[in-house]
């Protein structure tokens, strides 16, 4: 079977933490694959709201809306354990980019997940696919590394 494996780009744009809840824990004793998807949104709403925008419906006035996501699983972490989450927006295209994820481990400082989404703007009253605002790439391109 092949194993997926997530490129990281040369600059994250973001970082927060999260403290591993036992609800995030799975029958192996550490975090759960099923639970890095919602972890990870909510680094992207945290980052989205430090940009000045409404990251749960749209980015600089367009909608958006996941087409695609990948997790990769690289170490364990267990409950109560903090995580760094870095977060990056890269591989922009004409009406889509990528939200990609580090999560490390602040005890061990092992990657413990990294996780990519493909975003696609999208006009829902019109059904149609929309272009990247350009607002929100200047917006990325104007940040500094963490």
């Amino acid at each position: 079977m092949a194993r997926t494996s997530i490129e990281l780009p040369e600059r994250f744009h973001f970082v927060t933490e999260h403290k591993v809840t036992i609800t995030e824990i799975n029958y192996g004793m550490h975090l759960s694959a099923y639970e890095v998807l919602p972890i990870a949104l909510e680094a992207q709403m945290q980052f989205l709201a430090s940009l000045g925008y409404n990251g749960l419906i749209e980015i600089a006035n367009h909608a958006y809306i996941m087409v695609d996501c990948e997790t990769q699983f690289l170490s364990e972490t267990a409950y109560g354990e903090t995580l760094s989450i870095q977060v990056a927006v890269a591989n922009f295209g004409n009406s889509h980019f990528e939200f990609i994820f580090c999560f490390i481990n602040q005890r061990t400082q092992k990657e413990s997940f990294r996780l990519k989404a493909g975003m696609l703007f999208y006009d829902y009253e019109n059904k149609k696919v929309m272009h990247v605002p350009i607002a929100f790439i200047d917006k990325i391109n104007g940040l500094e590394n963490i």
